[in-house]
């Protein structure tokens, strides 16, 4: 009875200690990185999302500048879905961090990054290039101040946190529940919980975000 209760107290501290941040893994160390990577890119992934769709919806397609031969917003929707081939890698990587797999998971960790840093580069030029476009455009268009005098991106952090509280809340509140029912959540049930009520308020966070304060027109265009 008391190697019963032991068993249990051990596992309510591992749940204290991976409730909030599902993706240390804290049993399975050797899933960490990949989890915290595929975490982060999942992120990304959501951030390029509701820009492409969300950010440019102030402008009419008449009114959007045309200082170049590209749509900053349909290349970086493109870019999102190549963002696709690093994720798939990096969770490559966790399954085989999860079953021990030492060489399989060093191999997909090592071209993960690889393709990751590839599109980062890209997604990094074409937002600098769509600050171009709307500072060289034949539209005078400016952003709607955030409320608290923040700066557009600072106030994309503060979605993301947000968008973090919101995941470790309802992990927490189903490690509560599993524990009154005295049930235990596997660690990859916690983290793929984790993972999706994350991603899915930052995604909606975002596009209220860039739907309200990203760029309109503030004059007519000049031809």
């Amino acid at each position: 009875m008391r190697s019963l209760d032991n068993n249990r107290s051990s596992e309510s501290e591992s749940g204290l200690r991976d409730v909030v941040w599902p993706a240390f893994f804290s049993h399975r160390p050797a899933a960490r990185m990949a989890a915290h990577v595929l975490a982060g890119l999942t992120v990304e992934f959501v951030f390029l999302l509701a820009y492409a769709r969300y950010f440019w919806a102030g402008l009419n397609d008449s009114d959007r500048p045309t200082g170049h031969w590209f749509d900053i917003g349909a290349i970086v929707e493109g870019l999102a879905v190549c963002l696709a081939v690093p994720m798939v890698l990096m969770f490559c990587a966790l399954v085989a961090g999860l079953r021990e797999h030492r060489v399989a998971r060093r191999l997909l960790t090592g071209l993960g990054w690889a393709a990751a840093a590839v599109v980062n580069l890209l997604v990094s030029l074409l937002l600098i290039l769509g600050s171009e476009q709307l500072s060289e455009g034949a539209c005078a268009v400016a952003s709607r101040p955030v409320p608290g005098g923040v700066d557009l991106m600072t106030a994309v952090l503060l979605c993301v946190m947000a968008a973090l509280g919101t995941g470790a809340l309802i992990s927490w509140s189903w490690w509560r529940i599993a524990r009154r029912l005295d049930r235990t959540i596997g660690d990859v049930a916690r983290y793929a919980v984790w993972l999706s009520v994350f991603s899915i308020t930052a995604f909606v966070l975002l596009a209220g975000l860039f739907g309200h304060f990203g760029p309109h027109r503030t004059t007519l265009c000049t031809p």
